[in-house]
């Protein structure tokens, strides 16, 4: 019954009944321009505190805790999702290549396979929450990666030019949306298997 989202040092909620925002947290550590927020299957709300830092805010709890990135990212615009099929964090930033994993429970962080062709994620970057990751990239091809085998592949239909304004999300309806309003007023629907 309601968003949430970590700006500047608050972490703020938005009641969809009553249309009014509230907020939950003051005084955290967030990196403060373009991060990412997501949150995980046991009530937590996952953003970033900096290029080498997760923010994890419990929301039962109203208790905020810090983890470590082993290595740091190394943009400007971190890029967080969670899958439930393992229970990992996925982490990346705009305009560059690594990409990681993270156990929340061990506090290990994995490299993971890079995008193909050498190009770069950029701020449309989701999860289906059943096994795979979207990207939007730097080329006019979007990307699934399927966790289960480390491997990316390029959406049939290939998608949205990406850039610092992109954007996606899986419906409950079965499909990915994906825009990018600074390329194009196009907003692509595409049917995932």
């Amino acid at each position: 019954g309601a968003l949430w989202a970590v700006a500047s040092t608050s972490v703020i909620r938005y009641d969809l009944t009553a249309g009014t925002w509230s907020t939950a947290a003051t005084g955290v550590i967030s990196s403060g321009f373009g991060n990412q927020t997501t949150n995980d299957d046991a009530g937590n709300i996952w953003s970033y505190s900096s290029e080498s830092s997760l923010l994890e805010y419990n929301i039962s709890a109203g208790t905020t805790t810090y983890h470590t990135l082993t290595p740091a990212l190394t943009g400007s615009e971190p890029r967080i999702v969670f899958d439930s099929c393992d229970g990992l964090l996925y982490l990346t930033d705009y305009s560059t290549l690594p990409f990681y994993s993270y156990d929340p429970v061990s506090g290990t962080q994995k490299k993971l396979t890079s995008l193909p062709a050498s190009t770069v994620f950029q701020d449309g970057f989701c999860s289906d929450r059943s096994g795979h990751i979207y990207a939007v990239t730097n080329s006019s091809t979007m990307y699934q990666y399927t966790i289960s085998t480390d491997t990316w592949a390029a959406m049939p239909s290939g998608g949205v030019t990406g850039s610092s304004t992109s954007a996606c999300g899986v419906g409950a309806d079965g499909y990915l949306y994906a825009t990018d309003p600074s390329a194009s007023s196009t907003m692509y629907r595409i049917q995932l298997n």
